[in-house]
C-alpha cells in the first residue's frame, strides 16, 4: 500500500506538490520570508515550514495550521478523501514518467488521457 511518506519521498519531501499549487512560494523556499497564498492577498501572509521531514504550509491569513501537502490538496482540489489526493498525485507523477519517455506512443496519449479523467485540463 502506498503512504504519504512514500509520495512525499518521490517530491522532494512534499516541496513538489505545494509548488505545483503555490508556485510563488518558490521564492521563499530555506527562507522566513512569506508568500501570498491567495491571489486577492493585500499582504504576504504565508510561509514554508520544514517539520518531521516534510515541507508544510502555515497560512496565518487562513487557520495558522501546517498544512501538509496532502491536505493542501485535499483543499485546493476539493478533496474530502486522503486516498483521492494520493491517487491524484500518483497518476501525476506517472503521466510526468510517461511525458519524458521519448518515442513512445503511450507517452503522448496517456497523460492527456489521465487529465482529462481528472478534469484538470
Amino acid at each position: 500500500m502506498i503512504q504519504a511518506t512514500d509520495l512525499y519521498k518521490a517530491t522532494r519531501d512534499g516541496l513538489d506538490i505545494i509548488l505545483r499549487y503555490y508556485p510563488q512560494a518558490a521564492d521563499v523556499v530555506g527562507t522566513k520570508n512569506k508568500f501570498r497564498a491567495r491571489q486577492n492577498e493585500k499582504t504576504a501572509s504565508a510561509c514554508l515550514h520544514y517539520s518531521g521531514g516534510v515541507w508544510k504550509v502555515v497560512d496565518f491569513g487562513d487557520d495558522g495550521h501546517g498544512l501538509s501537502p496532502i491536505d493542501i490538496c485535499m483543499k485546493e482540489e476539493g478533496i474530502t478523501h486522503f486516498y483521492e489526493a494520493v491517487l491524484l498525485f500518483i497518476l501525476i507523477l506517472l503521466s510526468c514518467i510517461l511525458y519524458f519517455i521519448k518515442g513512445s506512443f503511450i507517452a503522448y496519449i496517456v497523460p492527456p488521457f489521465i487529465a482529462i479523467s481528472l478534469h484538470i485540463l
